[in-house]
């Protein structure tokens, strides 16, 4: 049975199957606490295990977050800069745009879903 499953994307991030992933990457947001967990005080088996399965994993963390930084601060994969980051508070919480979007492409993608489509996805 193929289901319709339509994806809704702006401002480089989508939802799809009911879930906010960053567009380029399709990568979804980690919680705060398990960032910190992963990252701090050092780089932790489940941190790179996040690294190695996912090229541009703190890029995609960085976005989630709204975190902007310069190109140059950014190296390698990225690990020193997000314990900076982390160190500093700036992935505590998700800015109010971020989560504005996330739930206006929830509803967009929603809107494209047929009364039959949604029924057949509980979710």
């Amino acid at each position: 049975m193929s289901w319709n499953h339509p994806q809704v994307s702006r401002d480089g991030f989508t939802s799809s199957y009911g879930r906010f992933l960053t567009e380029r990457d399709r990568a979804e947001r980690v919680d705060s606490a398990t960032l910190r967990s992963m990252f701090l005080p050092k780089l932790t088996r489940l941190g790179q295990k996040a690294l190695d399965d996912q090229r541009n994993f703190v890029r995609n963390q960085l976005q989630h977050y709204g975190v902007k930084f310069e190109e140059r601060l950014f190296f390698g994969r990225g690990t020193p800069l997000m314990k900076q980051v982390l160190q500093d508070g700036r992935c505590d919480t998700v800015p109010p745009h971020i989560l504005k979007l996330e739930e206006e492409l929830h509803l967009e993608r929603l809107n494209t879903q047929t009364l039959e489509s949604l029924d057949r996805q509980p979710d």
